[in-house]
Order: structure tokens, then sequence, then C-alpha cells
């Protein structure tokens, strides 16, 4: 099931904050939002959703202990620490900051995108496994 999952572009975090990103991203599964990504097309900052997206009829993450815990490994998994204490968003929610996701000069944009997949693949195996973990 790790794989199983869609990728929406949007403006959202944009619209809520008054800053433009170039491109803005919102991974989802099931109807609800798991992850965001917001940059300009090469560099991205990879983030949990604290909300779901009225919009794209998207939920928040029906389990966000559990999402910020998967979030907090992947991330450990890709750099060498994380906050310790998560920041929060305008309305209160935590969520975690994961990593900065770029693309290197010599990659291209189809490598680039299969780096992407291989991410999200490795995030929802983590979440699935957390599952009898609770």
């Amino acid at each position: 099931m790790a794989g199983n999952y869609e990728i929406f572009e949007t403006d959202f975090l944009g619209d809520r904050i008054g800053k433009r990103w170039e491109q803005e991203i919102v991974v989802s599964r099931g109807r609800e939002a798991f992850l965001r990504f917001a940059g300009d097309g090469a560099h991205y900052r990879v983030m949990t959703a604290t909300t779901g997206q009225d919009d794209l009829g998207l939920r928040a993450c029906r389990d966000p202990d559990r999402l910020m815990n998967a979030a907090r490994e992947l991330a450990l998994k890709k750099v060498t620490a994380v906050d310790d204490e998560p920041p929060v968003d305008c309305q209160g929610r935590k969520y975690v900051r994961l990593f900065t996701f770029s693309q290197d000069v010599d990659v291209s944009d189809a490598q680039f995108t299969c780096e992407l997949h291989e991410l999200l693949v490795e995030f929802f195996d983590i979440y699935d496994n957390l599952e009898g973990k609770r």
C-alpha cells in the first residue's frame, strides 16, 4: 500500500501565509493530506500537512501522532538531526519540517521525479509499519 498515494499541485500554503512559492504540492492517500512540499521547482521544503484542503476534497490525516512519528523517522534517515520541539503552524498545530528536497544540477527532471516517488514510498512504508506500534 505504500505506493498508493496522490500528488496535487496547490497554492494552499501561500494563500495561508501570504508567501508565494513557484510550486506547492500536497501528497495524499485515501483523501487524507499527509505531506506538503513548497519550493521553486528544484528545491523544496518538505513538511507534514497539519490540515486538509477543501478545494481538493482532502481532510487532515486522521492519525496525526502517527504522521508526526513517521515524518520524524524519515527525517532522521535523511538528515542527522530533527527539531526536538516541533514548530507550530499559524493555528498552533505541531508539524515536522522534514528536510529540503533538492534537484542537483546534474540530475534530470525524470530522475528527480523518480527520487520524489522513492521518497514518498519510503515515507508511507514507515507510516504503515507504525500502525501496529501505536
